[in-house]
């Protein structure tokens, strides 16, 4: 009976307590509420509303305003900052016309200036018939661009090239089609000693003002002012080319069509004031005087270009000597501008000494393509560099398509039709 009525008083007492608890949470969370409401009220009076502006002074400004004021500071900023990256920087896009799917894989590098500093590196991705790599935001300037050219036979060639940026967004096409190529980018596939594979003889190229036809390779040797051949560690390919005014275009294994008009040069000169031919073409005022006007009608571009050569050419002997066909010992330059020989238009001396016939050779131009007299005849009445062998007063010259080539007086007026090297 005793146990019984203890819990009884239990059970009375947990039915108290949980009556006042159960009537204490809605004041409880009440309480809790106005707590919160008070908190918020001092957050929006210590730094203001989210919408807030600065009416007066920024100093006097809520928090909330300042902040919206930076926020639209900043945006300001990066308007402008976006307005000078667009409008002064430009966009560089280099790119090979081919197909080839080898070219995903390589990597083109942009180097500042003459390639001292490299600005950055891009991997080439297809786009359309071409692959082409993209340098974003560039200051104006010229940067080298070293990227790589694959042969139809695998082989890999690492290139470079020049590119100037100057207030514009630039796309230059790469190596690939030798027609598309500056003269500068010309020479620096003659150094690399790749430009064989990718030229024919026959070939006419532009520097933008006058055309070139492409009359050997690799034929000339490269040397110093006084003929002196250079080490051939110093040069790669040379081409041999002539300004016949001819269409740009590959070589289809015809001849050229000549179009004097669209030459450097159209006025006849002397080969010498006087009728004398004893020191052969090295002492020509043709070689000393012609010549470097000639060179200076081509565009800078073109003359930076051209080296000199070794060019072997014949004296004549006197009439009376034994052996006078042979004529004399040879003489040996070193030119950047010079008159073909008849040998290396003819393949053979008719007029000139037998000593320059067999110390020369012919272009493979006049050999394969040009093989009839009558392309051959590039300009009628136009100056060979070749001595005649039978007096010491005449050089020889090309005459009529019926005869090649003839003996002139050194001081008449005839057609002036060079040609030079690019190594």
């Amino acid at each position: 009976m005793k146990n019984s009525g203890i819990l009884r008083i239990r059970k009375i007492v947990f039915l108290v307590i949980s009556s006042i608890l159960i009537c204490s949470i809605p004041v409880f969370a009440s309480n809790v509420q106005s707590n919160a409401n008070r908190q918020e009220n001092r957050f929006v009076s210590t730094i203001g509303q989210t919408d807030d502006v600065v009416a007066t002074t920024y100093e006097a400004a809520t928090t909330n305003a300042k902040l919206n004021s930076l926020n639209g500071s900043f945006h300001t900023i990066q308007k402008n900052v976006d307005y000078l990256i667009n409008n002064c920087f430009s966009k560089l896009t280099v790119w090979i016309d081919s197909t080839n799917s080898a070219y995903a894989s390589k990597t083109v590098i942009l180097l500042k200036g003459s390639g001292s500093t490299t600005v950055g590196s891009c991997t080439m991705k297809a786009n359309g018939t071409h692959y082409e790599a993209v340098f974003e935001k560039l200051p104006d300037g010229t940067y080298t661009v070293k990227y790589p050219y694959i042969f139809s036979n695998g082989t890999v060639q690492s290139i470079t090239t020049s590119i100037t940026i100057q207030g514009k967004d630039v796309s230059k096409r790469l190596y690939g089609d030798l027609f598309q190529m500056t003269i500068a980018d010309i020479q620096n596939m003659c150094k690399a000693g790749i430009i064989h594979q990718m030229v024919h003889v026959g070939d006419t190229i532009s520097d933008g003002t006058y055309t070139y036809t492409i009359i050997g390779i690799n034929q000339d040797k490269p040397s110093d002012e006084s003929g002196n051949l250079l080490p051939e560690s110093s040069y790669g390919d040379v081409l041999t080319l002539m300004p016949l005014g001819a269409l740009v275009g590959a070589s289809n294994g015809q001849p050229v069509t000549v179009n004097r008009k669209a030459m450097p040069w159209d006025y006849p000169a002397q080969m010498n004031s006087s009728d004398t031919s004893l020191g052969g073409w090295k002492s020509t005022d043709m070689r000393k005087i012609t010549m470097p006007q000639y060179l200076a009608k081509l565009p800078a571009e073109t003359q930076n270009v051209i080296g000199y050569v070794k060019k072997i050419s014949g004296r004549p002997s006197s009439t009376d000597s034994t052996d006078y066909e042979n004529g004399s010992s040879n003489v040996i330059t070193g030119d950047k501008c010079f008159l073909l020989s008849e040998k290396e238009i003819l393949g053979y001396a008719r007029c000139a000494t037998g000593n320059e016939g067999n110390a020369t050779f012919q272009y493979q131009y006049f050999k394969s393509i040009a093989k009839s007299d009558e392309s051959r005849c590039l300009v009628l009445f136009s100056w060979l560099r070749s001595a005649y062998y039978g007096n010491t007063d005449d050089f020889t010259l090309l005459y009529t398509v019926k005869e090649l080539t003839c003996a002139w007086n050194a001081s008449t007026k005839a057609q002036v039709l060079p040609a030079f090297c690019i190594y």
